[in-house]
């Protein structure tokens, strides 16, 4: 009985030193059910994570690398592996704090760049946005006094920012004078009645103490007497190119008043058959624009030579100025 008891407690043995039963291949071998004298080798299997604790922007993570037996899943070794922090990583910047720019003054906006992985803040910078200027919108017309027959008009042109509406500029402007519209010897707008005065384009002197002819306005007649005064003034000069291509007008009289005859002032009036002037004593021709030259030459002779008369009619050459 001591025997068998004593070979009960040493199969126990071995079988407590080997930790699993059978040969290595896990099977029965030749026709016996088992070799008790077998003795079992672990085998490691591929290392397993266990205990994870991922790493994050600043923190070191950690995990336990674990090797068991790939026959009896025995733990044979266990080692904590480190696993570095990863550090913040940039995103796209983004705009904050944003003040708008406008015409005259600069705006600003915060440019903040965040960790694409725990959204901390990584870097604030300021950035400044330059003034944009004023922007000229259209002009805009103000202050407008409508023109008549034979009274200029006016408008002030304003230009305005277009974002702000600050006044960047104003400018005044001239609105012609209408001139009349004959009906039956009556302008049909006014009601006055037909006048030479009334028909011509006249303008006053820069020093305001005489009027100059400078176009023939509404005037329709064949016969043109010219004024010797106008609104209480006298009426002195022709001015330059003031009849041009007046072809309708066969007879100009040109009153003693008158002390200048502007340059191509009579040119294309092909029409004209006769220039009378009331005063011919006294007169100059002035040949060239720029760099005029004066020949006094008596005005009948002027007048009254076809040649001088073509040229009046024909060019611009020369302008007549009495003393």
């Amino acid at each position: 009985m001591k025997v068998i008891l004593k070979n009960l407690m040493l199969i126990f043995l071995i079988l407590m030193l080997t930790g699993c039963s059978g040969d290595s291949s896990g099977g029965q071998s030749g026709d016996s059910v088992g070799d008790e004298s077998a003795v079992h080798t672990h085998t490691p299997a591929e290392p397993v994570a266990e205990n994870e604790i991922p790493a994050d922007c600043l923190t070191d993570g950690s995990y336990d690398s674990v090797v068991y037996c790939s026959g009896c899943d025995e733990e044979m070794s266990r080692e904590s592996v480190i696993i570095d922090s990863i550090g913040h990583t940039p995103a796209e910047p983004v705009a904050e704090n944003e003040i708008p720019a406008d015409c005259l003054t600069d705006g600003s906006y915060d440019s903040v760049v965040y960790c694409s992985g725990c959204d901390e803040e990584m870097s604030r910078e300021s950035v400044i946005i330059d003034s944009i200027g004023h922007t000229p919108a259209e002009p805009t017309m103000e202050n407008i006094i409508q023109p008549i027959c034979k009274t200029d008009g006016s408008c002030e042109k304003v230009v305005k920012c277009s974002a702000c509406e600050t006044e960047l500029s104003r400018t005044a402007d001239r609105v012609p004078a209408l001139g009349h519209e004959w009906v039956n010897d009556e302008c049909k707008n006014c009601g006055v009645a037909f006048s030479v005065e009334e028909s011509l384009e006249l303008a006053l002197s820069d020093d305001g103490t005489y009027y100059i002819i400078t176009g023939i306005g509404t005037f329709y007649g064949t016969e043109l007497i010219m004024p010797s005064e106008y609104n209480g003034l006298p009426v002195k000069e022709i001015g330059d190119y003031a009849f041009e291509n007046c072809t309708f007008v066969t007879r100009a009289v040109v009153p003693a008043s008158i002390t200048r005859l502007g340059y191509g002032a009579a040119q294309g009036c092909t029409g004209l058959e006769e220039l009378i002037l009331e005063d011919r004593k006294g007169w100059s021709l002035y040949d060239g624009q720029e760099d005029p030259k004066i020949f006094p030459i008596p005005a009948f002779l002027l007048i009254n030579t076809s040649n001088y008369f073509d040229l009046l009619i024909d060019g611009d050459q020369f302008a007549l100025v009495k003393d």
